[in-house]
């Protein structure tokens, strides 16, 4: 339940400067790095960047340079995280990579370590990182580009695609020199797609991921109350209704409350996880409302019937 209240947005605003004004001060502290160790000589092109929390961190700031941050002949990487983990593949040569870890009044200073790659045509311990879809993701896109990082030894790639939960029956393959690979789909389901390099002395293991495709859009939700119609003895409205899940899909809900009945005039546009809402900051007068559900994969579904109902 949701209640939309002036002196709520106040207390709110008031605790978030507290919040800043208490924030915990990085200048002190120090980022642990766990892998990899630093001056690393490796042969592996794919790396994990991985380094320890900083407590009181809101996000960290990560790059690469090649050959180093004094003599930058390429930023490789630039880039905002907030998780502690990152994962890039480099072609051969000298670098250094840093990482600081910021919130909103402070930062640690960079903690900065070496990597050399050296060059190999031996595939056979590479790993392929695949960039999108993300795995496990929901989509309603039936048209879809499969992207990874590329390789440097790699010639070209094979690509697999199968429908359900294992690789048994293969719907399509294909074999790409650059490293991404469009794809059309016909029917909802749940697809495997992996990826591996090859040269010709070696390959490397397949990477893999699966996402859902769901083109299906959701039951229009079932408004409760107010019922239509209905004059409210106060400002304060409680607004309820029934939305259907369907496979399990999450649901969120869209609800329009206008002065008017075509919905010319909005008076409020919000998304609602949940079934139930309060507002308490109506003014006197009628008022029309109406919703409808969205699931995981963005389907949305018809708006659900028109209601109405008075202020005094």
């Amino acid at each position: 339940m949701m209640r939309v209240l002036s002196s709520l947005v106040f207390i709110c605003l008031f605790l978030v400067a507290c919040t800043e004004f208490q924030e915990p001060q990085l200048d002190d502290e120090k980022i642990e790095i766990f892998i990899p160790r630093d001056s690393l000589v490796t042969e592996l092109s794919s790396q994990l960047f991985y380094w320890y929390e900083v407590d009181g961190a809101l996000d960290y700031e990560f790059q690469i340079a090649q050959p180093n941050f004094e003599q930058i002949n390429r930023l490789v990487v630039d880039t905002i995280v907030t998780e502690t983990k990152v994962r890039f593949t480099l072609a051969p040569g000298a670098y250094e990579w840093r990482v600081r870890a910021f919130n909103n009044s402070s930062a640690t200073a960079y903690t900065l370590y070496r990597l050399y790659v050296d060059s190999t045509l031996d595939l056979s311990s590479q790993e392929v990182l695949l960039l999108s879809p993300a795995d496990k993701d929901t989509t309603n896109k039936k048209n879809q580009i499969l992207k990874w990082q590329s390789l440097y030894n790699a010639e070209y790639y094979t690509i697999d695609l199968a429908a359900g939960n294992s690789f048994g029956t293969i719907l399509n393959s294909w074999s790409p020199v650059e490293p991404s690979q469009n794809i059309n789909l016909d029917e909802e389901g749940n697809y495997l797609w992996r990826v591996r390099a090859l040269n010709t002395t070696s390959l490397s293991p397949y990477s893999e991921r699966s996402f859902f495709l769901d083109t299906t859009a959701p039951a229009k939700p079932q408004l409760i109350s107010p019922s239509n119609g209905q004059s409210l003895s106060n400002a304060s409205v409680n607004f309820q209704w029934l939305h259907y899940r369907m496979g399990g899909a999450s649901i969120r809900d869209s609800i329009q409350l206008a002065t008017d009945s075509l919905f010319l005039l909005i008076y409020a546009d919000a998304e609602v996880r949940g079934t139930s809402l309060v507002v308490d900051t109506l003014s006197s007068g009628q008022y029309f409302w109406r919703l409808k559900s969205i699931d995981k994969a963005g389907n949305r579904s018809p708006f659900s019937s028109v209601r109405s109902f008075q202020i005094p």
